[in-house]
């Protein structure tokens, strides 16, 4: 008898997530980043730690809430996100673990289809990022939408990027700074990041993976590992949403690559030995292209050109030794550099190396012009052949 209860108490649960029209986060018009969010196999859950991380979905009906849970995280506010609903002006919430396991999105929209667009806009840099779940994430199960509704396919831009960075990515002080000291929450934005500038003129969704504090060498903050570890899979970030959680399974090509990936981390390595700083950032092109064979690399100096020397030597011994004709240098010289080659405040930025949301935008325009620059001179030599 109580093998048959269990029975009836499970068709019951799953008869009234039915009526209550709970979407599955694996629904085909469900569109998540796909290399900030992890995925559960069985497709029950999936969780990202990266600011930036987004997703795209259309629902018709009048009203859409998220399934979630940051039980994991502290009792303190530790991450915000934001959301827009038809383009409408955005919300900003902030998650504890008390939260709770429903975000209202909205309700009392007028019949029809509808768009939903939300981000991960911040976190708290210093809680764990990496280990026991980790706790600085956001999961999310599903989404409740009206009986009877369902959703519908999001209008999504036709190619896809991928970068690797550090705060500068994650949008660190975007938006100013606490003379109080580090205020991620209300200092930090992931959704105005020259990411979102580049993509958007390259037409292309993107998926950002930023740690802050994090380099080819250094751990990033919140206990990340760094990005490359040569020999260890375990200390080596670049390969993993958190730790044990791989992009890619290991020895594999992946299925589905990015169109470009473009990777700037040196910063947080500037008291490093610069051949070490070479060496793993040629460790880091070398895994990289095993996995995925068709990606355009983008390796791009730091924009305050922190270890300069060592990552355009590293460019030069890749494409030596690999003669990759896929991978590229981007180096914005002392344009880009302007206002955040560690001097102090300036007009560009709070602090002296993390760009204000007005040089973002000025900084992704730059990496875009460069970009295609690369692009349009390589597809006439393909022409030429």
């Amino acid at each position: 008898s109580g093998r048959m209860s269990s029975k009836i108490l499970l068709s019951l649960s799953l008869f009234s997530l039915c009526l209550a029209g709970v979407v599955r986060v694996n629904d085909p018009n469900w569109y998540f980043t796909e290399w900030n969010w992890y995925r559960s196999p069985d497709g029950s859950f999936v969780q990202s730690a990266n600011p930036g991380s987004y997703f795209k979905v259309g629902f018709t009906g009048t009203s859409a809430a998220l399934l979630i849970d940051t039980t994991k995280g502290p009792s303190y506010n530790f991450m915000k996100v934001r959301y827009s609903v038809d383009n409408a002006p955005y919300v900003d919430v902030e998650l504890s673990s008390a939260f709770g396991e429903t975000l209202n999105i909205t309700k009392g929209l007028p019949q029809g289809s509808h768009s939903l667009v939300f981000w991960i806009k911040a976190s708290n840099q210093f809680v764990d990022r990496w280990w026991n779940g980790p706790a600085d994430r956001l999961l999310i199960k599903g989404l409740i939408i009206d009986n009877g509704a369902n959703t519908v396919a999001p209008s999504l831009r036709p190619k896809r990027i991928m970068s690797y960075w550090d705060s500068i990515g994650e949008g660190v002080r975007v938006l100013g700074g606490d003379p109080k000291g580090w205020n991620d929450l209300a200092d930090n934005d992931g959704t105005s990041t020259w990411e979102m500038s580049l993509a958007a003129a390259l037409n292309a969704e993107i998926s950002v993976v930023a740690f802050g504090g994090q380099g080819y060498i250094n751990p990033g903050a919140g206990s990340v590992v760094p990005l490359i570890t040569p020999g260890d899979q375990s200390q080596s970030a670049w390969n993993q949403f958190s730790n044990g959680l791989f992009r890619y399974p290991p020895g594999e090509k992946a299925n589905h690559q990015p169109d470009y990936v473009y990777c700037g981390h040196g910063t947080n390595d500037h008291g490093r030995p610069d051949a070490d700083v070479t060496a793993r950032s040629v460790a880091w092109m070398t895994e990289y292209r095993k996995v995925n064979n068709k990606t355009t690399i983008f390796l791009v100096v730091p924009f305050g050109q922190f270890k300069g020397d060592a990552i355009r030597l590293a460019y030069k011994e890749y494409v030596k030794n690999s003669g990759d004709n896929n991978a590229y240098l981007i180096d914005l010289g002392d344009e880009g550099a302007q206002g955040l080659d560690g001097k102090g405040t300036s007009l560009f930025s709070y602090d002296g190396v993390h760009p204000l949301w007005q040089r973002d935008g000025q900084l992704g325009a730059m990496l875009a012009q460069s970009t295609q620059v690369i692009l349009d001179r390589r597809s006439r030599r393909e022409k030429e052949l």
